[in-house]
């Protein structure tokens, strides 16, 4: 349990440092997306987006993939981010 305990610390001590990386823009962007979403991130997976479960253009998704800057899902505004899952994390 102790060891369980360090962890959550752990994160929540290098979420903050993150958070404080921000622009005040992203900041006012992720609260937002929290206060009238739930939740202001998503993955997109399959050109679709997780968040509302829309199709994402295929231009915007091979952008989302790139990740080279933040990218918004045209139909919720959820911030997406893509994860490519290795042979290991399927099934």
């Amino acid at each position: 349990m102790e060891k369980v305990k360090g962890e959550i610390e752990n994160a929540e001590k290098e979420r903050e440092e993150l958070w404080n990386m921000l622009s005040d823009r992203i900041k006012r962007l992720y609260e937002k997306l929290v206060a009238t979403k739930g939740s202001a991130v998503a993955r997109a997976t399959n050109y679709t987006c997780q968040g509302c479960f829309t199709g994402i253009p295929p231009q915007l998704f091979l952008e989302i993939k790139k990740g080279e800057r933040i990218m918004q899902c045209p139909f919720c505004g959820r911030i997406l981010y893509y994860w490519e899952e290795s042979s290991s994390d399927e099934g």
